[in-house]
Order: structure tokens, then C-alpha cells, then sequence
């Protein structure tokens, strides 16, 4: 069957709370009654597929490292459905308070590229330092895109067109978060228009701490240009 949204979302659960975490985010955004493709790590200590059974439209793709789930559990669900929602398994904030107003948002008018965008407030409430580094991302791919306004395009959940996923085969390196980047960077050269409703949020608790977080968040950055940089030098 081929519905118009798909959700895809990728497990990295590294303890104990963040797989109770991420099997409560599975049972809200089951309540959609849209198929869920959830790509989980095949060595990981803390799986997830064990326990989706009890869990309504979840569909468990497993594979080795980010790169190669995220391509699985995109790719699985571009065959499914027209649009794919991201979101990454961790939201459980987002998809508790929020998911519902952005599909509903989406569905309205089901076109393009499609981006939950933390008010002033929400954004306020994170460091000072991912403050900055996300800032560093919106102004580069505004640059990059000749976009008039910022765009929060960093907070993780989005909907986009199921045949962007495709250009994921194109890549012959692990860009880890860069896909992201990535296949925004590719929208914008097909010209596909770009959305954002706004949420006030509230920032999930990191598992890092001190300079490890910090290290977190320059590997994410670089992720992120890396992929946008990729994305303008492909053959589309």
C-alpha cells in the first residue's frame, strides 16, 4: 500500500533509559496509524526490535553503524509511502506534544520540504555554545541555498518527498548526521519549497556531558557541512 506519509526513525540507544525512552516514542507516534520503519543496530546491547511486538505499524529493518541504518530505514520507507516524516527515536517531547499539529500541518498542503521550527523561546533554552553552532548551520545553508530568512533546519524532525531518499545511494562515504545536510542541499537544487511551523519545545537531556558534549556537537556540525557540501557537487 502506498500512503502518503511514512514515518522513519533510526534507534541509537546507548543505556537503559534511552530504550524505555525511544520504545515510548514508538507507542505515541504508532497512534498515528501510519506505518512506522524503525532501523535498529544489529550488535547493539540495547535493542529495541525485542520489544515492539505490543507496538501497532512498526516495521524493524536492522543494520551496522548510522549511515547504514538511516539509508535502510529511509529507503524501506520511501518504498511505502509518497512522503517520508524523519524523526529521530529519542523525541519523545515532540512526539507527545507535537507530532499531530505537523502532519496535520503537512497535510494541508502536502508539497516540498517540511520543518518544526523552535520559537525564540524554545531556542533560548539550549547552551549557548549549540546555540551558536546551529546558528553557524542556518547562516551556511542560508548562504549556500540564497535563502532570504533563517531556517531552523537543525532540531531533527522534517518531512520531505520519498524519492529524495534514492540520492542516499549516491553517497560513497558515512556522513553520519550529514544526511541530513545532505539531501536538504539536493531539495534546494530541485527547487522544492521549504516549510516551517513553529514549536515551543524543550531541550531533551543529553547523555554527554562537558567536553564530550561539546566534541558531540562539533561532530554533528561537521556532519551537517560535510553533507551540505557533498550535496552541491552530485550529479542529479
Amino acid at each position: 500500500m502506498n500512503h502518503t506519509v511514512v514515518i522513519a526513525t533510526v534507534s541509537w540507544a546507548r543505556t537503559r533509559a534511552e530504550q524505555k525512552i525511544i520504545l515510548a516514542t514508538l507507542k505515541k507516534l504508532s497512534l498515528l496509524n501510519m506505518p512506522i520503519v524503525l532501523a535498529d543496530e544489529a550488535r547493539s546491547e540495547f535493542p529495541i526490535a525485542p520489544f515492539v511486538k505490543n507496538i501497532g505499524n512498526v516495521y524493524i529493518v536492522r543494520g551496522y553503524g548510522m549511515d547504514q541504518r538511516i539509508k535502510k530505514s529511509l529507503l524501506k520507507a520511501s518504498s511505502n509511502g509518497k512522503f517520508i516524516c524523519f524523526l529521530e527515536s529519542d523525541k519523545l517531547e515532540f512526539a507527545h506534544k507535537h507530532i499531530f499539529r505537523f502532519i496535520n500541518a503537512f497535510l494541508k498542503n502536502p508539497k516540498g520540504v517540511w520543518f518544526p521550527s523552535r520559537t525564540s523561546k524554545s531556542f533560548h533554552r539550549y547552551s549557548s555554545y549549540q546555540q551558536n553552532m546551529e546558528q553557524f548551520l542556518w547562516e551556511t545553508f542560508r548562504a549556500l541555498a540564497k535563502q532570504k530568512r533563517l531556517l531552523d533546519i537543525s532540531y531533527g524532525p522534517r518531512i520531505f518527498p520519498s524519492y529524495l531518499a534514492k540520492y542516499l545511494l549516491l553517497l560513497n562515504k558515512n556522513i553520519r548526521f550529514g544526511w541530513q545536510g545532505y539531501l536538504l542541499i539536493i531539495a534546494y537544487r530541485l527547487h522544492l519549497s521549504i516549510h516551517a511551523v513553529a514549536f515551543d519545545v524543550i531541550p531533551p537531556q543529553d547523555i554527554q556531558k562537558n567536553q564530550e558534549l561539546v566534541l558531540h556537537r562539533m561532530q554533528q556540525t561537521a556532519d551537517h557541512l560535510e553533507g551540505m557540501r557533498i550535496g552541491l557537487s552530485v550529479t542529479l
